[in-house]
């Protein structure tokens, strides 16, 4: 498929509940009904069995789980159930009678990328006849939870702030964030318990406390108040939690009232969130086209970076449950979210290998989760996503100046390895990338070839730890409660 770059390419993503299905808000009354009868692909028209709400404009989801689509209304036939569907947004799956079709509103919780300057979609498998036993259906229309046909290949220039978030989707589901006290300090607790994904809490107490405000519950995930219910002794939450609490906590655990910075804990896990809505948005010779992959997970992700006048960047090779093309823009609001941008020129780096430090001139590091599906017994299409056995590498290129750094990292050594980012003269912002143990390899000794300062490269394999579990840890500081929905405190 086509590469696309240049400043008329932009991309845009929102995190999912469900993998593989875009994250939309419901309508008040509209249209919600089923399909009368199967179509398939690039069908022009639908008939569902109940038209009730539905009407011209209207932005609807056809399809479950499985092979959902967003679609725009072009007109409506009362007589005959039918809903005609723009040419803009053609159907690209086949649907059977009685999915699911209903008006839906995708526009909000949109987080514009920072600077995309690489985007090749790809699709490794084009529509073709199924090998299921002689059904003789297009094989795409078989899609099933996890089965992918699409990805995209993606380079960003990045900030601490969005860095943060693709390193917690390449790593997994092990998070944590806490705020800084406030001065006085204000304290209460839990006066019930609260699940996962609840958008509001009732608390002990709510005195001094008011929207815009932000939590920290239970020493390990932080929210945004959107409104205080003093009657009710309870507080809501909204763009900050944009899929409810990450974690349930029980009754009488502790809350108390943070401010920025905050500081984001992602260690390797087993599993993999659950995914990326990923948009990217072409505009050119007047016109515009979309092209939306849902199910996102991060097969390889390399974070590189480099001293000068050059920003790091992160290139990730991406997994996608499905995809869709569009030639109008129906999905993005008129006021999504931006990450803040800071330029790498206002960074320093530091490494530390055991208790010894030093400058760098640039890193690579690669995490690979080498995800991988067996092929099901009659179909063309890889079943269920699956992370396989992921090594985390890397290598760094250093300015030799003691004898005890380049010790401490000669080949075949162990020990614990960690590099600091910080912005200078900024201390709300910073990245650090650790490592328990890494294990290095590369030359003994850097060779001296002139009298010119000498460079020494390093490169390094991360091992599990026994006593932490993980073979990689991020800490992030930064103004936003969560690294998921970049909302500045």
């Amino acid at each position: 498929m086509t590469q696309f770059t240049g400043s008329n390419a932009t991309a845009y993503l929102k995190t999912e509940e469900v993998s593989g299905v875009l994250r939309t808000g419901s309508v008040a009354g509209g249209g919600d009904s089923e399909l009368a009868a199967a179509v398939n692909p690039q069908a022009a028209k639908i008939v569902v069995k109940d038209l009730t709400g539905f009407t011209a404009g209207d932005i609807i989801a056809v399809g479950g789980d499985d092979n959902r689509e967003i679609l725009r209304v072009k007109s409506v036939k009362a007589a005959t159930k039918e809903i005609t569907l723009d040419e803009a947004t053609p159907l690209n799956f086949r649907h059977e009678a009685d999915e699911t079709v209903e008006e839906v509103d995708p526009e909000n919780g949109w987080l514009r990328v920072g600077s995309v300057t690489r985007f090749t979609p790809r699709s490794d498998r084009p529509l073709e006849p199924s090998q299921a036993f002689g059904s003789g259906v297009r094989g795409i229309s078989d899609a099933r939870p996890g089965r992918y046909e699409f990805g995209a290949d993606v380079t960003l220039e990045i900030g601490i702030e969005d860095a943060a978030l693709w390193l917690l989707h390449a790593l997994g589901t092990s998070y944590s964030s806490t705020g800084t006290p406030v001065a006085p300090a204000v304290a209460t607790t839990l006066n019930g318990a609260v699940a996962a994904g609840a958008t509001s809490m009732v608390l002990a107490s709510v005195a001094s406390l008011a929207a815009g405000d932000f939590l920290e519950i239970g020493g390990k995930e932080c929210v945004k108040i959107e409104a205080v219910d003093a009657g009710a002794v309870s507080v809501t939450f909204g763009d900050s939690a944009p899929l409810g609490l990450r974690y349930g906590f029980a009754t009488g655990v502790a809350v108390k009232k943070v401010e920025a910075p905050f500081t984001h804990t992602i260690k390797k896990g087993r599993d993999l969130l659950p995914g990326l809505s990923l948009v990217l948005k072409l505009e050119k010779m007047g016109g515009e086209s979309l092209i939306l992959l849902t199910g996102n997970r991060i097969n390889t992700l390399s974070l590189s970076a480099s001293g000068g006048d050059q920003y790091p960047t992160i290139t990730m090779n991406l997994t996608a449950a499905r995809g869709q093309v569009m030639s109008k823009d129906i999905l993005i609001g008129a006021s999504p979210l931006s990450p803040a941008h800071i330029p790498y020129a206002q960074w320093e780096t530091l490494v530390s290998a055991g208790d010894a430090e030093n400058r760098i001139n640039s890193i690579s590091i690669e995490i690979a989760n080498n995800i991988g599906a067996g092929a099901p017994l009659g179909s063309p299409f890889p079943g269920a996503l699956s992370p396989g056995d992921g090594p985390v590498t890397g290598s760094f290129e250093y300015q030799y100046s003691t004898q005890s750094f380049t010790l401490a990292t000669a080949a075949g050594t162990e020990r614990t390895l960690s590099f600091l980012w910080t912005y200078i003269g900024d201390d709300e912002h910073s990245l650090e990338i650790s490592f328990p143990k890494a294990r290095f390899g590369g030359p003994v000794h850097p060779g001296v070839e002139s009298k010119d300062p000498i460079v020494d490269t390093k490169e390094f394999s991360a091992i599990v730890d026994s006593v932490t579990g993980t073979d990689i840890k991020i800490v992030a500081k930064t103004k936003n409660p969560s690294v998921e929905h970049l909302t500045e405190g």
